[in-house]
C-alpha cells in the first residue's frame, strides 16, 4: 500500500487544475520527504507493477506505472554504467584519472536518485512539477511534462556526447562511449511516457487552470472548487 500523497491517475478528460505557485512553502518539502522512503522501497523492488519484460512496449494501460519502473531503472542503470565507466577511465589512465572517475561517479549517482525521486514525485504526486531548492515551485502545470520529458531524452544524448571526449584518448577508448550509450535507453523512455501524459492533456491550458492560479503555501494539494 502506498502511503503519503495519493497518485493522481491521468485522464484524457478530467478537469484541469489549477497551477499552483510555491514560495517557500514548507508544506511541499514535507511532503516531497514524506515520500522519499516510499520511492526508495519502490526502487529496490521497481517490478512489482510492471515485469521487466513489459516495460519496453510504448503501448501502456497507465502512463505514470510506466514512468515510475523506468525510473527505478534508470538509476540502476546509472549505477551499472557509472561503475564500469569509472573501472573503463581508470584502467585506460593506469590510474591517471582515478580522482576524476570517482568524481564522475558520485555524481553520476547522486544526480541519477535525484531525478529518480523527483521526476516520479512530479509525476505521480503533483501532476507537474518544477522547483528550485522548494523556493519557488510549480505544479499542476501539464507543460512542465512537456518540458522535462524533452529535456530527459536530451540528456540522455548529452552523456553520450561527453563520453566521446575520451574516445580518442586511450588505445580503448572507444569502448567508453557505448558503456554511456545504454543510459540513453531508460532516459529515452522516461522522456517518451512524459511527452504521452502531456499529449492527453494538451487541450489543456499549458499552465493549468490559470484563473485558479494560488500563491501561497499549499502544499500539493489542488486548488479548492469554487462549488460550494
Amino acid at each position: 500500500v502506498r502511503s503519503g500523497l495519493k497518485s493522481r491517475r491521468f485522464a484524457a478528460r478530467s478537469p484541469p487544475q489549477a497551477m499552483v505557485l510555491h514560495l517557500a512553502d514548507i508544506a511541499l518539502a514535507k511532503a516531497w520527504w514524506g515520500t522519499c522512503n516510499e520511492y526508495v522501497g519502490f526502487v529496490t523492488k521497481p517490478f512489482t507493477t510492471m515485469s521487466l519484460g513489459q516495460i519496453w512496449s510504448c503501448d501502456q494501460p497507465s502512463l505514470e506505472v510506466w514512468f515510475e519502473v523506468w525510473s527505478a531503472v534508470q538509476f540502476w542503470c546509472s549505477v551499472v554504467v557509472n561503475i564500469a565507466g569509472c573501472a573503463l577511465l581508470v584502467g585506460f589512465s593506469e590510474g591517471e584519472r582515478a580522482s576524476i572517475a570517482a568524481q564522475n561517479f558520485l555524481v553520476g549517482i547522486v544526480c541519477a536518485l535525484l531525478l529518480a525521486q523527483n521526476g516520479w514525485f512530479g509525476v505521480v504526486k503533483t501532476r507537474g512539477y518544477l522547483c528550485c531548492c522548494f523556493v519557488f515551485c510549480v505544479t499542476d502545470a501539464p507543460v512542465v511534462l512537456l518540458l522535462f520529458g524533452v529535456w530527459l531524452i536530451f540528456w540522455g544524448l548529452a552523456v553520450v556526447l561527453n563520453a566521446l571526449i575520451n574516445i580518442g584518448a586511450y588505445d580503448f577508448g572507444f569502448l567508453y562511449p557505448p558503456v554511456y550509450a545504454s543510459y540513453t535507453v531508460p532516459m529515452f523512455y522516461m522522456g517518451t511516457a512524459l511527452v504521452r501524459m502531456w499529449l492527453l492533456r494538451r487541450d489543456e491550458p499549458a499552465l493549468g487552470d490559470t484563473s485558479a492560479t494560488i500563491v501561497g503555501k499549499q502544499g500539493v494539494n489542488p486548488a479548492p472548487s469554487a462549488s460550494p
